[in-house]
């Protein structure tokens, strides 16, 4: 009698699985990555210090600005910033696109994307302010002093011991 009982939430559970459009689905998914995403924001960096050196390496970004750039582009923050954007915007703009030609991808790119530079440009200028602020990574990756941001210049080429240059 308790497996009886047990089919009957599952049945409803199919159900309104069988309800639910793709669409609806994918914006589930969506969600739910985004809230893992987020949930990254709550580790500490120097875990992940290590990887990033690693992955840094075998891309051949070491000692060049890319290796400081690249890791704070993709912060969960910059993506959360657009993601919000996105979201914020019409879609009947992207509708009109389409229905005046354009293909999905023609109207991203022709569309959403120049619509949604101001939030591009946001974050990239906190990735650039992140990038001038960090020393531990720019320690990590860079040690040339030619790329080496004003924070980690400073500390480690003009000043050694007590003694200013």
């Amino acid at each position: 009698m308790p497996r009886l009982a047990a089919r009957g939430p599952i049945r409803r559970l199919e159900d309104l699985l069988r309800q639910v459009t793709i669409r609806e689905r994918l914006i589930f998914t969506f969600v739910i990555l985004l809230a893992l995403m987020l949930a990254t924001l709550v580790i500490p960096f120097q875990l992940t210090m290590i990887p990033t050196f690693l992955l840094m390496k075998h891309l051949g970004l070491i000692d060049s600005l890319g290796a400081l750039i690249l890791p704070s582009l993709v912060t969960p923050f910059g993506v959360f910033l657009l993601r919000q954007f996105f979201v914020s915007l019409p879609r009947e703009i992207e509708e009109a696109a389409i229905v005046d030609g354009c293909s999905v991808f023609g109207a991203f790119f022709k569309m959403v994307i120049p619509l949604s530079l101001p939030a591009i440009l946001t974050v990239v200028i906190f990735a650039f302010t992140l990038t001038l602020q960090e020393f531990v990574y720019a320690l990590t990756f860079v040690s040339v002093s030619s790329q080496m941001p004003v924070t980690l210049g400073v500390s480690t080429v003009l000043i050694r011991g007590d003694i200013f240059y």
